[in-house]
């Protein structure tokens, strides 16, 4: 059932042309080459490279790509979610530095102190948010002298994604009591 949910998950469901699916099948089959060559399995059910085949053709309609990885852990299970929250911490601090750089950028009166606690702010709310809009396709792991590594593959629709760093960007500014004084132009971004 598992194997299942995740081809429903994470396999194309608008037909694209030949041309980008043998693209996607070839580095697929590279990718899976080099994944087993490493050591590395698949956690569920089925074929590397097809999941890594449907994982690359999802991303060319717009989803962004993100593995999340884990050190070495003794619990398999651990290692997954461990993966699972880096990924979601990645993508949220690569949008951390965006809102860094449009708040330097376009809130020039905003002092540095402020800026970095309004984007820590930002990024502890956007970890909720986006939570919720990140597609766990698979993981593969490394088993190594009983100590696990994982790789985990998601997909995070871009959108959805943005909706909700918006929102988290509206509660930072809220909790820091800066929604007045900054309330409009974070307005302006969102309807960009």
């Amino acid at each position: 059932m598992l194997a299942a949910a995740l081809v429903l998950v994470c396999s194309p469901t608008i037909a694209q042309t030949k041309q980008e699916i043998r693209q996607a099948k070839k580095l697929a089959r590279s990718e899976a080459k080099e994944l087993e060559k490493e050591g590395y399995k698949l956690t569920e059910i089925g074929d590397l490279t097809a999941l890594l085949q449907d994982y690359i053709l999802e991303s060319k309609k717009g989803k962004e790509q993100i593995v999340g990885t884990s050190g070495p852990s003794v619990s398999l299970n651990l290692a997954k979610i461990t993966a699972e929250n880096n990924a979601i911490n990645e993508y949220v601090n690569r949008s951390g530095g965006m809102v860094k750089a449009r708040i330097t950028s376009d809130l020039s009166n905003v002092d540095g102190v402020q800026r970095d606690n309004l984007v820590a702010a930002f990024e502890r709310m956007a970890v909720q948010e986006v939570k919720n809009d990140v597609t766990f396709c698979f993981s593969v792991v490394k088993e190594a002298r009983r100590q696990y590594n994982v790789r985990t593959y998601a997909l995070v629709n871009d959108d959805d994604a943005h909706k909700a760093r918006m929102k988290a960007l509206e509660q930072a500014l809220a909790e820091l009591g800066l929604t007045e004084q900054y309330g409009s132009k974070i307005s302006e971004w969102i309807k960009e």
